[in-house]
């Protein structure tokens, strides 16, 4: 049986993304942290719940996500479930999971800001962005 590591998910920056630039290969990184909600219940009873998300984007989508988001950017990101393993301060090992971006849906802009309504950033054939 093969196996299968997709995840979509669609939510709101909480921050401006952190950029850098590799040191090992020069490629443009990005991290997000989105927040997605989720209403369920009826009535009187609905509730929401919040659930955060770490995402990476790497290479042109990277830079399309330094450009163009800020927090409360509203996204789309389509990946893969990737583990983050370091070592803390104090020598005790931590991880974490995140989504490592393979396709970015940029949605409508926070207020204030000018630009598109909605694209793709992930990379064509040709390497290029598709807007």
């Amino acid at each position: 049986m093969s196996q299968i590591n997709s995840v979509n998910i669609g939510g709101n920056l909480t921050k401006d993304p952190d950029v850098f630039v590799s040191e090992k290969n020069g490629t443009t990184v990005a991290r997000l942290r989105l927040a997605s909600n989720r209403i369920y219940g009826s009535g009187d009873e609905r509730q929401e719940q919040t659930t955060f998300v770490d995402c990476v984007c790497f290479g042109r989508i990277g830079e399309v996500a330094a450009e163009y988001l800020k927090k409360g950017s509203a996204v789309s990101v389509t990946g893969r479930l990737a583990t983050n393993s370091w070592t803390a301060e104090d020598g005790t090992p931590r991880s974490k999971l995140e989504v490592h971006v393979g396709e970015l849906h940029l949605g409508a802009r926070p207020q204030g800001q000018d630009g598109m309504a909605a694209a793709t950033a992930g990379e064509d054939d040709e390497g290029g962005v598709p807007f």
